[in-house]
């Protein structure tokens, strides 16, 4: 008997390798696609697709990477595009949580046209590798990318990134990004992605030198994109350009006059499936920034001054709640520790909106806040007028908890006391 059982286990053993050994990755290939076709050399200005195979409904992580010593393989010498990293989802065309499908029923291909959110994209003329990761397998595929320069621009805007302290040549002044704003926005700001936005981006050299070329005149946000720790980040700059070429557009990251450190968990204290962006405004020097978390963790150089500091995610919603923000006065040579608790959802509060006692004529944004747990969003459908918000009931409440329900478009309040 102990040989048969013996001989059972080899046996199962055998066939949990051949089944490891035979299993198919999700993810097989990632092509970038210019003017139409495949191709790995593009020029600015160029039309840019990407595209890649995956499991149906599948979610995917994208690294877009600065390929620094052209050896086409991502390693210690090359760095993350700012970005970074970003989702892939198959079937979603909503560009809320990361470059959009082409295609809103999950088919197995990740198609995504640039084109359709901006009027025109191009990054610095560079090499670059991007990688792609499989959420459900792990499974990975890569792709370079050579990017050459506009041949002849309308207009260029040049200037110098410097770092407080930091003297030219220096390699922490080497290849940052400078661009057109992506998300048509200032640093600290929680708007989203406007559709038709140009994004042109270029990188510095060891002198913190860059030159950004622009397809056409008009007036830009140009900032530079990265975040360099602890040093502040500089706002961006609007600059109206007609054509030729506008000179000394210069940024500086100072030194901070204060630290804020945290992370963001949920309320079993573990890490969320996915990272969030926390994001701060500084009240009296107008100064903001926004970043994703690492690990669940972030870290802000600032100024002092009165200070709001929050976090936002579409992913957020309907599972979690976000979390309220912090607001304090934030003193010089203070370092602080700021964290967030996402608390899960458990209970649904069903509301239903109506025109003249009718149906609505078309779909209405409706938030639930509480002072301790956060505050949620949702839309109400705009067939039926009926919506369905995700909160937590919460432990240890007899009379449950008090959610402050909104019609966000007018700020109507809606009847309060829901538990």
């Amino acid at each position: 008997m102990c040989r048969n059982f013996l001989r059972a286990i080899v046996v199962l053993g055998v066939i949990g390798f051949s089944l490891q050994v035979n299993a198919q990755p999700r993810t097989t290939y990632f092509d970038f696609i210019v003017n139409g076709s495949p191709d790995s050399t593009m020029t600015q200005g160029d039309d840019m697709e990407w595209k890649c195979d995956c499991g149906l409904g599948d979610t995917l992580t994208g690294e877009l990477w600065l390929d620094l010593n052209a050896n086409y393989v991502i390693d210690g010498d090359d760095k993350l595009w700012p970005e970074c990293p970003f989702r892939l989802i198959d079937g979603d065309i909503s560009w809320e949580q990361g470059p959009a499908d082409s295609s809103a029923v999950p088919d197995g291909i990740f198609y995504c046209d640039l084109s359709k959110v901006f009027s025109s994209f191009s990054l610095a003329p560079t090499n670059y590798v991007m990688k792609v990761t499989n959420l459900i397998d792990l499974s990975t595929a890569e792709s370079r990318m050579l990017v050459h320069p506009h041949p002849s621009p309308p207009v260029t805007v040049s200037g110098t990134v410097s770092i407080e302290g930091i003297t030219p040549p220096n390699s922490m002044l080497y290849a940052i990004s400078v661009s057109t704003s992506m998300e048509g926005k200032k640093k600290g700001s929680q708007n989203t992605v406007e559709k038709q936005m140009v994004y042109w981006s270029s990188i510095t050299d060891s002198f913190g030198e860059y030159t950004l070329n622009l397809p056409s005149a008009g007036t830009y946000e140009i900032g530079p994109e990265d975040n360099i720790l602890p040093y502040i980040h500089p706002p961006y700059a609007n600059i109206t350009v007609s054509s030729g070429d506008t000179t000394g557009i210069d940024f500086l990251y100072g030194l901070p006059e204060a630290i804020v450190y945290g992370t963001v968990k949920d309320d079993r204290d573990s890490m969320l499936p996915f990272e969030v962006s926390v994001w701060y405004y500084n009240e009296t020097t107008g100064e903001g920034d926004d970043q994703r978390t690492s690990n669940g963790s972030f870290f802000f150089g600032m100024n002092s001054g009165e200070i709001r500091l929050g976090v936002w995610s579409d992913d957020l919603a309907p599972n979690y709640l976000t979390p309220n923000n912090y607001e304090w006065t934030l003193n010089i040579g203070d370092s602080l520790e700021k964290n967030f608790k996402c608390y899960r959802t458990d209970t649904t509060i069903f509301g239903l909106v109506t025109e003249n006692d009718g149906l609505p004529s078309k779909s209405y944004r409706f938030s639930a806040q509480n002072d301790t747990f956060g505050y949620t969003n949702a839309y109400s459908d705009s067939a039926t007028g009926l919506f369905e918000l995700r909160v937590t009931a919460g432990t240890g409440k007899p009379n449950g908890i008090i959610y402050q329900v909104h019609l966000e478009e007018w700020d109507t309040p809606l009847p309060e006391g829901f538990g």
